[in-house]
């Protein structure tokens, strides 16, 4: 009877425990990257949702104010990208997050396209073409 309890309680404690979300982050000398997962509700696979969030360092906050804003908010939809193997895939949709946080940019990536197969690498790559010219590549988890 004990030990039938005991695994009873064990199945209920695995079922209750929330899977967490892929979660991946780079940090380089001007940014740090953060870098979520999300679940998408096609039928397919072939459609990837990711929660960024962009963190500019101390000193490429100094000094730039609403300039810096305005790039990060408006100017960032074309930083963003995808390798898959050697394709290079373009976001459908990137939609900034107001968060509220000072010198935190929060966007919602969507792709299509991607192959459901998981022999190639996935990297998301946010190449800063506005501020630092840097380039920061990210390697996914795609399934959640």
């Amino acid at each position: 009877m004990r030990i039938s309890v005991i695994i009873l309680l064990a199945i209920i404690t695995s079922c209750s425990v929330e899977r967490k979300p892929a979660f991946s982050e780079i940090a380089g000398e001007n940014y740090t990257i953060q870098v979520m997962a999300l679940p998408m509700l096609d039928n397919d696979g072939r459609t990837s949702g990711y929660k960024v969030r962009v963190l500019p360092a101390q000193k490429i906050t100094d000094g730039q104010g609403k300039q810096l804003q305005e790039k990060l908010w408006y100017q960032t939809d074309s930083c963003f990208y995808i390798t898959q193997g050697i394709a290079r895939i373009k976001p459908e949709l990137v939609q900034p997050i107001a968060t509220g946080v000072v010198n935190c940019y929060e966007f919602m990536l969507v792709f299509d396209g991607l192959s459901v197969d998981g022999d190639n690498e996935v990297t998301l790559v946010f190449d800063d073409l506005h501020i630092t010219k840097e380039k920061y590549l990210i390697k996914l988890i795609r399934k959640l």
